[in-house]
């Protein structure tokens, strides 16, 4: 089974207001992500979130443009942050502690 398949709801349940992060790399010209489709990452976590009743609303996180309170209020109201490592996983310093992360390192 693939990694994706064995995600499993962590820490409390969420509550309203709350987002599910996707860190996107896709708008870089260089250091951009490993894999190809972004489009089906996106797709296998609003998949996983559907199968696992999650009620939180997926955004998309490019820190491009965003100010900083930008920044703080969206990952302030995160309960699960997923992205590849990087300067912009630094804003999890922000989510609440029975929050979850992942970061792929890459190969």
């Amino acid at each position: 089974a693939s990694m994706i398949s064995r995600v499993r709801p962590v820490g409390t349940p969420p509550r309203a207001g709350q987002l599910v992060v996707y860190y996107s790399r896709a708008d870089l010209s260089r250091r951009r992500l490993p894999f190809a489709n972004e489009a089906l990452v996106l797709s296998t976590i609003r998949e996983r979130m559907r199968a696992h009743a999650r009620a939180e609303t997926l955004v998309t996180f490019t820190g491009r443009g965003e100010t900083f309170a930008d920044q703080f209020r969206t990952f302030s109201r995160a309960s699960v942050v997923v992205g590849a490592h990087g300067g912009g996983m630094m804003n999890v310093v922000w989510m609440q502690p029975s929050s979850a992360r992942w970061a792929d390192g890459g190969a």
